[in-house]
């Protein structure tokens, strides 16, 4: 999921970059993931911080390893059972 590109559909001006329609635009998950601004800790494996006391998954916006949307990774639902088993 980390290389499906997504496409502009018209022409975007966003700061100062210029993108003709039909650019293709890669999410950057890396960044959102390991955000210093964000996470505490960032760049450590802390997997208590997605969940809650009675250990259930606590759903952080930030937190996107399936991707969001109609294209998220098929495999979600099986990663998540083996996750918590």
């Amino acid at each position: 999921s980390f290389l499906v590109p997504h496409a502009t559909t018209t022409h975007v001006d966003f700061d100062e970059y210029l993108f003709p329609e039909s650019t293709a635009v890669y999410a950057n998950i890396w960044q959102v993931m390991r955000d210093r601004g964000y996470w505490t800790h960032a760049d450590e494996f802390i997997p208590d911080r997605f969940m809650t006391a009675d250990g259930q998954f606590k759903r952080d916006e930030r937190c996107i390893p399936f991707m969001l949307g109609k294209r998220y990774c098929i495999g979600q639902s099986l990663a998540q059972i083996q996750l918590f088993l």
